[in-house]
């Protein structure tokens, strides 16, 4: 009986761990793009809070539920590396970019979660 729970608990979050439309890249291949021109827009897709707790240097918060009306700021990117703290909201903000036409659109491996899990640093407050 455990064994079903568990699996009725763990079976969505397996089936949707490989689901992601875009290229990923781990922190490490980010923070090399990051020290090339030309850089990555790198979009933190959470809440305006949360970036504001913390996120990756140099990124900008467009949160998933409103990039649909931002995509003016994204247009000129040469590339887009979009992430969340695990990947649900990454997955719709995605979707709407490659609904948009985007092609040149990036995810970030394991989220912030993973970036954290790498020791990398964070910036505080509301610039990127």
């Amino acid at each position: 009986m455990f064994l079903r729970i568990c699996l009725l608990v763990l079976l969505p979050a397996l089936l949707l761990a490989d689901d992601f439309q875009t290229p990923v890249l781990t922190p490490q291949q980010l923070l090399d793009l990051q020290k090339k021109a030309p850089q990555p827009v790198v979009v933190d897709v959470r809440n305006f809070n949360e970036y504001k707790s913390g996120h990756i240097p140099g990124a900008i918060n467009i949160p998933h539920n409103k990039i649909a009306r931002q995509l003016e700021k994204l247009e000129d990117a040469g590339h887009v590396v979009l992430y969340c703290s695990n990947g649900r909201r990454t997955r719709q903000a995605e979707q709407v970019l490659l609904d948009n036409m985007f092609d040149n659109v990036f995810h970030l491996q394991d989220g912030l979660i993973g970036w954290r899990q790498q020791g990398l640093k964070l910036t505080t407050g509301w610039a990127p």
